[in-house]
């Protein structure tokens, strides 16, 4: 598994050069209106083409099936994307399915924390932000890799082995009925955001 990180400083000619937008990006590109989520678009994919290369593997574009998953192009890779602000991720796994999440540490989640958070893990958190954003990210990579599937953030997904400091690696599930799902899934903080991310 191979993850990165850009900090979007760039404009949007600059991107597209970056990227060398091939015809399956741009088809995509032209839906979008709003320049910074053009720019969220491309950095993503720059990441993507950055980590293939440490695997020797051209990029040759993105697609999107009928739920929104993304799948590489030419490549049996499994990849995921987020972006949050001024920052795009994006992991690849060659076997294994994977999932990333990253999301700007601030006030907004503290709204919605009862809506996701079991009392548990409420708990835990209390009113600490970088807490409950990785909460959160690791309740969106879990949600990710399991593809939705009807999941609802309270009642099926769970961090069961809660985060210590700012990096490292934490205890999470699914719970579907009478299946259970267990993850260890790799978490940090950096520059002001949550970063959870992790492989099947």
């Amino acid at each position: 598994m191979s993850w990165g990180l850009w900090h979007i400083t760039e404009g949007l000619d600059e991107l597209v050069e970056t990227l060398d937008l091939n015809d399956i990006d741009f088809s995509y590109l032209d839906k979008i209106g709003h320049d910074k989520k053009k720019k969220e678009f491309l950095a993503s994919r720059i990441v993507i083409k950055q980590l293939l290369s440490y695997y020797d593997k051209p990029y040759k574009g993105i697609i999107k099936d009928d739920i929104l998953k993304p799948y590489l192009v030419g490549h049996k890779y499994h990849v995921s994307l987020s972006h949050s602000h001024d920052f795009a991720s994006a992991v690849i796994h060659p076997e294994k399915k994977t999932a990333i999440d990253i999301e700007l540490i601030s006030k907004k989640l503290l709204l919605i924390a009862p809506k996701f958070l079991n009392p548990a893990e409420a708990a835990f958190c209390q009113d600490d932000l970088n807490k409950i954003t990785l909460l959160w990210c690791a309740k969106e990579t879990l949600y990710k890799v399991f593809h939705g599937r009807g999941l609802i953030f309270k009642e099926n997904l769970f961090v069961t082995g809660f985060p210590e400091g700012n990096n490292g690696m934490m205890e999470t599930e699914i719970r579907l009925g009478s299946q259970v799902w267990k993850y260890r899934m790799h978490y940090m903080i950096l520059n002001g955001y949550a970063i959870t991310f992790i492989e099947e």
